[in-house]
């Protein structure tokens, strides 16, 4: 069975983050800074996400993420530029 992109974000993130008890929306909607998230551990996790499905996510775009949930949008975008249909 597939994952789906919110789950291997959510993954990844949970490689980095300062808690990993946190529920899944609990980490979707928590500020990525509050989840101990800083720009070297968004790096890991972007390269690790951009591997996993072949994609290059725009490093400018990071910028404007705040929650994991702007991450999974993000990375759900790159993956319908790359491959229309497939999400």
């Amino acid at each position: 069975m597939n994952k789906s992109v919110e789950d291997v974000v959510i993954d990844e993130l949970r490689k980095h983050a300062v808690s990993n008890k946190l529920s899944r929306d609990t980490l979707l909607t928590t500020r990525l800074d509050e989840l101990g998230i800083d720009s070297l551990s968004m790096m890991e996790l972007v390269m690790n996400v951009e591997e996993c499905y072949n994609i290059r996510i725009d490093e400018s775009a990071l910028d404007e993420c705040v929650t994991l949930k702007d991450v999974v949008a993000l990375v759900t975008k790159a993956i319908s530029a790359t491959s229309p249909g497939m999400t």
